[in-house]
Formats: structure tokens, sequence, C-alpha cells
């Protein structure tokens, strides 16, 4: 894929978001799941609970060969050659690792990535469009010369240069710029902040990356499927099946794709089980009156998308 056509249609390729506080939020959970694909983090990240099924819905193609490709690599490779087929690890493997993993994949995958190879050489996980402006912070950090493998991140904040850039943070990636973000201790910091991808911090802050998050996905016998669509086609198709969890991501995403206005969320609801749960990312409480909201009340180490909303039916089904 050249790298102008994959940003057009991936918005991230890994997802910022706090897989910790979702699944926090569906322990206990039962029955079947749905989730927006994203960049496949989250998704996959569902995998490790012990719902009877889960469906992924992608908004497009190169987001369901996304979810593909990582799913296909955590179940068939070694960590250390994910880590190295989706751009984790320094260039030079990452197409031999790809040659090893193709077979396993579908035919669509297999012709799809063979004609965007380039996009696997390059680092996938830099292919997104957030990330590309991850990129343009790097390199102001760069020309700053503040230097996370010498500055505490703690510390970081307080440096006169910083002072500099932190006025710019929301236009350059968007970033929560407050004080339970910038903590030592927070994998999604550490992760913005190197000039490369940290893999301690992967083990703490994107599960599905980890190498006990991939170790649980290997195991899962959970029933799969895979969908291609917008969300709201896929509720005015499939059957009316009621769901445990309908994750959603974050509103400002599923915004670019989708018309959320009082239908949507009537739909949502109408998908929703008895004791079901919506779950989004969004600054403010999502504007709707059919859905019941509360906000996540534990820790959220989230970068861009600030509050993990929880919604729920307001009316039981007869």
């Amino acid at each position: 894929m050249s790298n102008n056509q994959s940003q057009n249609q991936l918005a991230r390729a890994v997802d910022w978001e706090d897989a910790l506080a979702v699944l926090d939020v569906c322990d206990n959970v039962q029955g079947s799941v749905v989730s927006v694909a994203g960049a496949a983090d989250i998704a996959l990240s569902l995998l490790t609970k012990s719902f009877r099924s889960l469906t992924v819905v992608a908004s497009n193609q190169t987001e369901r060969m996304l979810f593909e490709l990582k799913f296909r690599a955590i179940q068939s490779l070694h960590p250390d050659n994910v880590y190295n087929l989706l751009g984790i690890h320094p260039g030079g493997r990452r197409v031999f690792v790809y040659h090893q993993l193709r077979e396993v994949l579908s035919e669509e995958a297999r012709l799809w990535w063979d004609r965007y190879e380039d996009t696997i050489r390059e680092g996938v996980i830099e292919s997104g469009q957030q990330e590309r402006r991850h990129q343009r912070f790097k390199r102001w950090m760069n020309r700053l010369r503040l230097n996370v493998e010498k500055i505490p991140i703690n510390s970081l904040r307080q440096h006169k240069r910083w002072a500099l850039l932190e006025p710019l943070l929301p236009q350059i990636i968007d970033v929560r710029s407050n004080e339970t973000f910038w903590q030592d201790d927070n994998p999604y910091a550490h992760m913005l902040l190197h000039q490369q991808w940290n893999v301690d911090a992967l083990q703490s802050g994107v599960l599905s990356l980890s190498y006990e998050g991939m170790q649980s996905i290997q195991h899962s016998n959970m029933e799969l499927l895979m969908v291609t669509g917008s969300l709201t086609g896929w509720m005015d198709t499939e059957t009316s099946e009621a769901f445990s969890v309908l994750y959603l991501g974050s509103l400002a995403d599923l915004s670019q794709t989708q018309n959320i206005g009082p239908n949507f969320w009537i739909q949502v609801s109408n998908r929703l089980s008895d004791s079901g749960k919506v779950l989004c990312w969004a600054r403010t409480q999502p504007a709707t009156s059919s859905v019941r909201w509360q906000k996540y009340e534990g820790r959220v180490r989230s970068v861009h998308s600030g509050v993990l909303w929880i919604g729920e039916r307001l009316q039981s089904r007869h």
C-alpha cells in the first residue's frame, strides 16, 4: 500500500485508548460482544475474556486487513516476530517475517498485503494518520533537544523548553495534556515520547501486543466473526440478537464514518441486552436521551479521547 493510500483510510495503526479500562468494565460479563475494528488492539484484547462470541465491524477494507494481519501474526508467530512484522523492532526482517506469515492469511488478505508490502517494509505501526502526527511531535522534541532517555516524564513537564511545546500539543497530536497522563508509570506516555517503540512499555500498555496478552489470544476459543461496512448498516441488516457489550471506540473517529444522531443511539440501545453495556470514548458525555450514561471511575491512561463512558438501556425488553 502506498503510504498516502494507507493514511487516507487508516485513522490509527494503534489503539491509543486504554484496553485495561475497557476490560475492567467487561469483567464477569458473559454473552456476545460487538466491537468496532479500529486499529484492532482493543478488539483483539476482548479475546482475552470469556465471552461467547465476538463480532468485529471494520469500517473499510484497510481496517479489516490490519485486524487480520495482527490477529494471524499473534496466532502464528513468536512475539518477537510479531514485533518485527509490525515495525516495533527496527527494520531489516519485516518483509521476511511477512512471507513466513502470508500462507495463514486469507486469500483476500494475501493479495491485499502483497500489493502493499511497502507498508510492512516501512513499518505498519506508523502507517495511520494519528501516528504521522506523532512523528511531527517527535520532530519537535528533537528540535528542542528534549531527550526522554535523559529526562524523566515528570521532570520533562517542568523543563523550560517543554513550555514552548506544550501549548502546541492539541494542534500537533490532540493529546490530553494533564497531570494524570504525564506520569512516569504511564506506558502510553512512554510510547508517545520515545523516538522508537518501547517493547517494555507495550507490556503494560497495549494488552494485545504484550507477551501475556498475545499468549491469551492464542489460547482463545471464542467464536470470532469479522465483517466490513458501517456499524449502522450492520445493525440494520443483522439479526435481532441482543449483545452484552457494544464497544464503539472513539466517538471522534466513529463520527468520520457514521452519522451519530438520535437514530444511531436508538439502534445501539435496541441491540443491547437488558443488562448490556455500550462503551465509548469521548471528551464529554454523548448527547442522547436513548442511553443512560456514567463515567468510568477507574484510572484511565488513554492518550487522545479522555473519558470512557458506560451506557445502559433505559427500558427493559418485553
